[in-house]
């Protein structure tokens, strides 16, 4: 019973200094809940976040790895292995983590905006924009989706569609130079030179 009653503070200490900021000290008590032991959910998820800022997080990966064996249904954990797996290069199992993160949750834009990066980075361009589509359906709010799908559009040739995508992400970040930039690009592609000069300029 002390042990369970130890165990549960420590891991209040160590969410306690991550809260703080206190980083290394945080990492250090989750490391040693993990030592207590090696399935606590709460260790191995937010000693999972912590170890992401390291370069490569592959601490991370083999956190949110056993996680995601106890907690299978969690599309927060797929997603945050994909990201950890992504950051290490390993871009094949990335993949595979997002596609388990959406089959979790279809609405999780994050998962699906970063398995569209990786599909158009190996040339699965309908692939890339058949998932944007969906995400962007799901959470139309955020520029950066909007902007990823029309440069996924724009890549394999569909500009006018492009276009309305640029258009939508510069509706949401109307500052943003890479959405700018975009739109020109795609106004003098589309033969719009006068209203290209404009947002290059």
């Amino acid at each position: 019973m002390s042990a369970i009653v130890d165990l549960n503070l420590l891991v209040s200490q160590a969410v306690a200094a991550h809260k703080a900021g206190q980083l290394q000290e945080a990492a250090r008590l989750y490391r040693q809940c993990l030592e207590w032991d090696p399935h606590c959910l709460p260790a191995l998820y937010y000693g999972g976040i912590v170890a992401l800022q390291q370069t490569p997080p592959v601490e991370a990966a083999k956190l949110f790895q056993t996680l995601s064996g106890l907690e299978p249904k969690r599309a927060d954990v797929w997603y945050h292995l994909g990201l950890a797996q992504q950051r290490c290069g390993r871009n094949a199992e990335a993949e595979r983590s997002y596609r388990e993160a959406l089959a979790c949750n279809p609405r999780l834009g994050v998962a699906g905006n970063n398995l569209a990066l990786l599909l158009r980075a190996r040339g699965a361009l309908g692939e890339a924009v058949a998932v944007l589509r969906a995400v962007v359906q799901a959470d139309p709010e955020r520029a950066e989706y909007w902007l990823n799908l029309g440069l996924a559009l724009h890549e394999g040739g569909d500009v006018l569609d492009a276009l309305n995508c640029y258009r939508c992400a510069e509706r949401l970040d109307p500052d943003a130079y890479e959405i700018i930039l975009n739109l020109g690009c795609a106004l003098s592609d589309s033969g719009d030179h006068a209203g290209a000069i404009q947002y290059l300029q």
